[in-house]
């Protein structure tokens, strides 16, 4: 993270992330991989050995996350970007809410959205 002075000293350009899009954040993603994988053991009790057997567990299943999962997650930003702006900036394609905005739904725009297109003009 970095504060306004340095962005503006280092000509850093940054825009706005919306709030309401984990789709967006690819870790989150990476996190239930590992929640799924780590269900599948059974760890019982406080003792150092199963705490050592936890964390060594957790380090496996990180070093061993499958690549081809991980370029699907980068391939389909740019669609999970699209529904983002589709939605107004809301996330409607994984359960999310979009019933907040169903009153209202040209009153947010996320100030990302022209950055998003012009990347996509480009592209």
């Amino acid at each position: 993270m970095i504060d306004s002075a340095e962005r503006i000293k280092k000509n850093i350009k940054t825009f706005d992330w919306p709030a309401r899009s984990p789709d967006l954040n690819k870790i989150e993603q990476c996190w239930d991989y590992e929640k799924d994988t780590i269900s599948m053991y059974q760890f019982t009790g406080a003792s150092q050995a199963t705490i050592e057997s936890a964390k060594d567990t957790l380090l496996r299943t990180w070093i061993d996350y499958p690549k081809d999962l991980i370029e699907r997650q980068c391939l389909d930003f740019h669609e999970k970007c699209r529904l983002v702006i589709e939605n107004g900036g809301w996330n409607n394609f994984h359960g999310g809410s979009r019933d907040l905005l169903s009153t209202r739904p040209h009153e947010y725009i996320p100030p990302w959205v022209d950055l998003y297109h012009t990347i996509q003009s480009v592209a």
